[in-house]
């Protein structure tokens, strides 16, 4: 009695195989999802469902020689295409790039446009004697050159979280790299190649990439900005409450000047043009986001290199708690070592800052 029929029945066991890695992936997205809230773990976890639903694809195709499955084969991964742009952008920035949107909408239609042709799926004679569906060489192309493209996107990206990483998280962007180019160059060029290792490298880059990000979340902050400081001000007499960095060794002013200085412009700028509360001060290569305490006569500042989402939220979490553990201290406010305990809720509220040595 023969286990295997055909070599692609061998194969349709590699494609099932590869949901194993790709599963624990989607888990694994999935739970830092429900943890943390992040856009860019959605987005990742969408990717990873397209993945999976791609190689369920494959193992129908493979077991059965499916015309059907192979074709939308090569559907499926338009929609894991935008899911990793989406992906690739909420790491890196704070809104969409549209000219990556535009290229991958090109090409996607330049696939929806060669799958509707009435050929676009032949039956192939195989050297190995057995007849196997096939996309036509237009439709597979333009397929590679959308995933290649993307696999491209996925390297650099990692790559530059490696070089701009805290020394502490390293190896596990190093794992990130190592699971991008498994699947933006490897899988490709297996395809081009005509080597059946697809799956193989598409299952242990799903799973090297999103164990790395579900270690060590900071990777994805790494690149939209680079928190440096963080502090509490009284607003009457400007003094420095609380204070916290985030890299080590960077020059830094005074903090009452600082502070002061801070609030002095806040006060010009309210008195003169009365339209609020000053929420950011733009600088050249960095920006100071301001949050005022909710029922107390306190700000807390934030300097870094970009004002994001994430920042602005954190901040905004940060003063509720601050102004809910410390009400009473701030009644006397140049009692300034009672704020010191303040740094348990740096920990609560910007856990996904990275720490610089």
């Amino acid at each position: 009695m023969t286990i295997m029929q055909t070599p692609y029945e061998l194969d349709g066991l590699y494609y099932f195989i590869c949901t194993i890695p790709i599963g624990v992936a989607l888990v694994v997205t999935l739970q830092q999802y429900v943890k943390t809230r992040s856009r860019h773990s959605i987005f990742f976890a969408l990717a990873w469902l397209s993945y999976m639903v791609w190689a369920i694809l494959n193992v129908f195709m493979q077991a059965m020689l499916s015309m059907l499955a192979t074709l939308l084969i090569a559907y499926s991964t338009i929609p894991l295409a935008f899911f990793l742009i989406l992906f690739f952008d909420t790491i890196a920035r704070e809104e969409a790039d549209v000219k990556k949107l535009v290229v991958v909408t090109f090409l996607s239609m330049v696939k929806i446009v060669l799958a509707l042709e009435p050929d676009a799926i032949f039956m192939d004679h195989d050297p190995r004697g057995f007849d196997l569906p096939t996309q036509k060489a237009p439709l597979l192309y333009a397929g590679t050159a959308l995933m290649f493209m993307i696999g491209l996107l996925y390297v650099y990206y990692m790559v530059r979280i490696l070089r701009d990483a805290p020394r502490r998280s390293r190896p596990y962007s190093a794992m990130a790299v190592a699971g991008a180019s498994l699947m933006g160059i490897g899988a490709p060029a297996a395809v081009l190649l005509n080597i059946n290792v697809i799956p193989l490298f598409t299952g242990a880059g799903a799973l090297l990439t999103a164990l790395a990000f579900a270690r060590q979340p900071q990777l994805a902050y790494v690149l939209p900005f680079q928190a440096h400081r963080l502090m509490v001000i009284e607003n009457q007499g400007g003094i420095s409450l609380f204070s916290h960095t985030w890299r080590a060794g960077i020059k830094f002013t005074e903090p009452d000047l600082f502070s002061s200085m801070v609030q002095g412009i806040r006060c010009i700028l309210q008195e003169s043009l009365q339209k609020g509360n000053v929420r950011e001060i733009q600088l050249d290569e960095a920006v100071i986001i301001i949050q005022q305490c909710p029922g107390v006569d306190a700000s807390c500042l934030l300097v870094a290199t970009r004002s994001t989402r994430s920042l602005r939220n954190a901040l905004a979490v940060f003063a509720g708690e601050f102004h809910s553990h410390f009400a009473k201290a701030l009644e006397h406010p140049n009692k300034v070592s009672a704020f010191e305990p303040a740094s348990a809720l740096v920990k609560q509220c910007f856990g996904f800052i990275p720490e610089y040595d």
